[in-house]
């Protein structure tokens, strides 16, 4: 009896083992007829891709290479109008500041004609260099000299200090005059 029981146990467990395998591939079976993403999903999880995850991958791949590719062409994009950008406000800077110097350069140039004119106007005005020292134009270096110093003695400011503030003006007027007819002559004649 213990022989039969032991063979009905072990008879009934190979029928369970066996049970279990075909029930095992019966459900296998019918969870991939009712939802095949899942059976794909396993598939795709062991490296081995159906043709439909294929094209989608290979659509995925395609469509990221795209955003990339115009990713790179909206960054070109940007850096070539700032580049752009850069150089309009560069040669438009450069415009102002040759305008700046053209602007400065003829201001300078019409006060450099209004203190030439000015000058002139003086040297017309005033008398001869050698009439200011009162000598002639061929004496020499000894006599213009000894004049000089004799005629700013005459005019010199300090002298006239005592006689008021337009006696003072005016020597100090003669006497630059004096000095400048001096210079005038000396330098006209080393060159």
């Amino acid at each position: 009896m213990i022989g039969t029981a032991i063979l009905s146990i072990a008879a009934l467990a190979v029928c369970a083992v066996i049970g279990y395998v075909v029930v095992s591939r019966i459900l296998g079976f019918v969870t991939r007829l009712l939802r095949p993403s899942v059976a794909t999903q396993g598939k795709a999880r062991t490296g081995q891709a159906g043709p439909n995850q294929q094209a989608h991958d290979e659509a995925a791949r395609a469509e990221n290479a795209r955003r990339q590719e115009e990713a790179r062409r909206h960054e070109w994009d940007a850096a070539e109008e700032r580049r752009r950008q850069g150089k309009a406000n560069a040669d438009e800077a450069a415009s102002k500041k040759r305008d700046e110097q053209a602007r400065r350069e003829q201001e300078r140039r019409e006060r450099q004609e209004r203190e030439d004119a000015a000058r002139n106007k003086t040297r017309r005005e005033r008398r001869p260099w050698y009439v200011v020292l009162d000598v002639r134009e061929n004496a020499s270096a000894v006599d213009i000299k000894a004049a000089y110093r004799r005629k700013i003695s005459d005019y010199h400011p300090d002298r006239m200090a005592s006689l008021g503030d337009d006696f003072r003006a005016l020597a100090e007027e003669r006497s630059k005059e004096i000095n400048e007819a001096y210079q005038f002559i000396r330098q006209s004649r080393d060159a």
